[in-house]
Parts: C-alpha cells; structure tokens; sequence
C-alpha cells in the first residue's frame, strides 16, 4: 500500500483490525515529505468466558421411623430421629476470558515493513471471564418420628438441614497484547509513530458465583 502523496487513514471504527499477515510479505508506505498514512481505531477483542455450571441441591434426609420395634414385646419402642438432609454441591470455576492480540496489525508469520505510518486510537482488550457457578442447595432435613402411644407419646428431633455447596470462582481475564501492532514473525518500522492511544487492555475478571441456601430442618 501506498499513498504517493495523499491523504490516508484507514479507520477500524473500533470494530475490526486492520490486517492479519499469516505469511508473505505486506509492505505499507506513507509519504515522508507530505502526508503519513493513518491507521486509526482498529480492534482486537478477545472472546468472554464460559460461565460456570451450578451445583447440584443436596438429597432431603430420611423420615423418622415412628415405631422402629413394633414387635409384640415391645409394643411402644421410642421413635427415631429424622435424618439430616445431604449437603449441595459447589458450583465449577467459570473459564478465563480469551486473548487479544494486536488491535492494528497481527503478524503470526511473514515479514511486514512500515514507512511514514502513524497509529492512534487501537486497542487489543482481553474478554472478561466467565461467571463462577452458584452452589446447590442443602438438602431438607428428615422428619421427626411420630410419639408413640402412653409414655412415649413425643416425637423426636427433626434432622437438620444440609450445608449449602459454596459458589465458584469466576474466570480470569484474557491478556491483551500489542494495542497496536502484536508480532511474532518480522516487522520493519521508519519512520513510524504509535502515540499512547493505542492501547492493550486486560480482561475484568469474572464475578464469583454465589453460595446455595442451606436445607431447612425437618419438623419434629
């Protein structure tokens, strides 16, 4: 590319970059006596992370057995406890935010040679993580066994709720790199500006799930 004397930007209107060199050779030239060309808001945005799954609720515990020995000896035998309900699971970790590399140009191979080109404006921005999964509820505890008849007629304890599973952390943010110009083959720069518009930009960090409720105890 090359300007022999006019006036050039080309604007990436935040949007996209400007060029990919996968092999090759790309050569652009501005004009030193007149006019450099202007590569101006290019972007590179990297992906946002997967959010993470939610936990599983805990298992509700077991009903008391009113009359656990209703054999002919012992007729009244003392009711049995509920049992306490099952703790939920913890949610998964959300996934990390993906890369950005090189908001103006991205050379992975090949040799790019730039003369009398101004970059302003570009920006390569990580994606956030991903949200952590929340944490699955605690089981409700069991009931408590009915009282029997004459003196054992109260009931038992009820179990007791189970433990909510705790929330997941969310996912890292991606790295941003080379607001302008990300190289991993050959660049040649003369005369070149990059101002400190141009900009490389780390993802947020995703947030962390929340904690599930805990179970409700059982009645007794």
């Amino acid at each position: 590319i090359r300007t022999d004397g006019h006036r050039v930007r080309l604007d990436g209107g935040s949007t996209v970059r400007h060029f990919t060199v996968t092999g090759g050779t790309l050569r652009i030239s501005g004009s030193a006596d007149t006019f450099k060309l202007i590569l101006s808001n290019g972007r590179a945005s990297g992906s946002t992370g997967v959010p993470g799954t939610d936990g599983s609720p805990g298992e509700p515990g077991m009903l008391g057995d009113a009359n656990p020995d209703p054999s002919l000896t012992n007729p009244f035998s003392i009711p049995e406890p509920g049992t306490p309900g099952q703790a939920g699971t913890g949610g998964a970790a959300g996934t990390s935010g993906g890369e950005a590399r090189g908001g103006s140009i991205l050379v992975t191979s090949g040799i790019v040679e730039l003369a009398d080109v101004s970059f302003t404006g570009n920006v390569a921005a990580g994606g956030a993580g991903g949200t952590g999964g929340t944490g699955g509820a605690g089981g409700r505890g069991g009931e408590g066994g009915g009282g029997g008849n004459g003196a054992n007629a109260n009931g038992t304890a009820a179990g007791a709720g189970g433990t909510a599973g705790m929330g997941a952390v969310g996912g890292d943010g991606g790295d941003g790199l080379g607001g302008a110009i990300y190289n991993a083959g050959s660049v040649a720069l003369t005369r070149v500006t990059i101002d400190n518009s141009n900009l490389a930009l780390g993802g947020a960090g995703g947030p962390g799930g929340n904690g599930g409720p805990g179970g409700a105890g059982g009645s007794g």
